[in-house]
């Protein structure tokens, strides 16, 4: 019976990192898309040359707000992505303490999978975001 609550654990333990590996995935792709409509949105604005005076302040005031309102985009989602990979390795500790107190060796594969290759898969959902700051600031400050 103590074996099936932990292969239980296990499977419950382990279905919440693959959801928050999803979600962390989805979070970059909709990042991404969210980016290129802002770059999209920046660079029509920066090559537009409007006739009327009313639009050429719209636009003044665009070519300032699309860098900003993408940065707080970018941050929330890099905070959103953090959180779960802090939750995933808090989850694995969890796992790895529940191990440790009951002094089992459970026959399954790493709960949050082999380190080096997790490490290698969270450095893009943390460098996106960076990536895109960086960009934003750049094109600001210009």
């Amino acid at each position: 019976m103590e074996n099936e609550q932990q292969s239980d654990l296990y499977k419950v333990t382990r279905a919440q990192i693959e959801h928050l590996d999803n979600t962390v995935s989805q979070r970059i792709i909709w990042l991404t898309i969210a980016q290129s409509f802002f770059v999209s949105g920046f660079a029509t604005l920066v090559t537009g040359n409007p006739n009327n005076p009313h639009y050429i302040k719209i636009q003044s005031v665009l070519l300032i707000l699309f860098p900003v309102i993408s940065m707080i985009l970018v941050l929330f989602t890099f905070f959103d992505i953090l959180s779960g990979l802090v939750y995933t390795k808090k989850l694995n500790e969890f796992m790895q303490k529940q191990k440790r107190e009951n002094n089992v060796e459970l026959m399954y594969p790493p709960i949050a999978g082999f380190k080096k290759l997790n490490q290698l898969k969270n450095f893009s959902p943390l460098a996106v975001p960076f990536i895109f700051i960086i960009m934003w600031v750049f094109i600001l400050c210009q």
